[in-house]
């Protein structure tokens, strides 16, 4: 699967969550001149486009570019039958629906789980909803799992932490005596996939980490699109140099 410019649209804690209702993944336009952080939002987005979407305009024109500066990023294991699949979260759109990085991850996982490798997966992820503090990304993305047609008893919400290096230590602390983390897979973006590795590695891992999708497009505004999140993957490596997580 790849970027395009169309937007795709313990298990106690799906309980918070209407799962048969799903909002729309849009702002109206009367909210975002209305609410201030949306306001500064938008400023914040003007400046971006004037200032330095003109040279990721330039550097889409050329896949070979984009490519070379995405593949250091990338890091995708074979799959393999497993004690289950952890899927880590992305972002969301409104209420309740994960952004397109976190539908497509869903989605990958589902997959694995419909192929039999294996019967269950964690949603992975504590950062809570803009728009309600009480219901969490993961909350969000086992939800979208559930749509795609999870079973309620597949799926484990795990969001007693935030932020990917925490996710994964938390993780393996709730659940340290009951799974062997080297027989986990772990799902996520392309672009993210290597600094997910590199906190396995460093926790003494050897869990396989899955690519949700080819990170580099055939067509321009693919690449467009994808370029901000490479560059700050990247930033998010150094900050995590430097904060002894990799």
């Amino acid at each position: 699967m790849e970027y395009g410019i169309a937007l795709a649209p313990e298990t106690g804690n799906n309980s918070r969550l209407g799962i048969e209702e799903r909002d729309s993944p849009y702002y109206r336009c009367t909210d975002l001149l209305t609410i201030p952080s949306r306001r500064s939002a938008i400023v914040r987005a003007i400046v971006f486009v004037l200032l330095i979407w003109p040279y990721f305009f330039l550097l889409a024109l050329i896949p070979e570019v984009t490519r070379l500066i995405a593949n250091p990023l990338i890091h995708s294991d074979s799959v393999s039958p497993s004690q289950a699949i952890v899927v880590l979260t992305s972002g969301t759109y409104s209420h309740r629906q994960p952004d397109i990085q976190g539908v497509t991850r869903a989605r990958k996982a589902f997959q694995l789980y419909e192929n039999g490798l294996a019967p269950i997966i964690i949603a992975l992820g504590g950062s809570p909803l803009p728009s309600d503090p009480k219901i969490s990304v993961a909350d969000s993305l086992g939800a979208e799992l559930m749509r795609l047609g999870l079973p309620s008893e597949s799926l484990i919400v795990s969001d007693d932490a935030s932020g990917t290096f925490h996710d994964i230590t938390s993780l393996l602390k709730q659940f340290e005596s009951t799974l062997d983390f080297d027989s986990v897979m772990f799902v996520t973006s392309a672009y993210h996939s290597k600094r997910t590795k590199l906190i396995l590695r460093k926790l003494n891992l050897k869990s396989k980490v899955i690519a949700a999708e080819s990170l580099v497009g055939p067509h321009w505004h693919q690449r467009l699109l994808v370029l901000p999140l490479i560059v700050r993957e990247y930033a998010a490596i150094l900050y995590s140099r430097i904060a002894g997580y990799i």
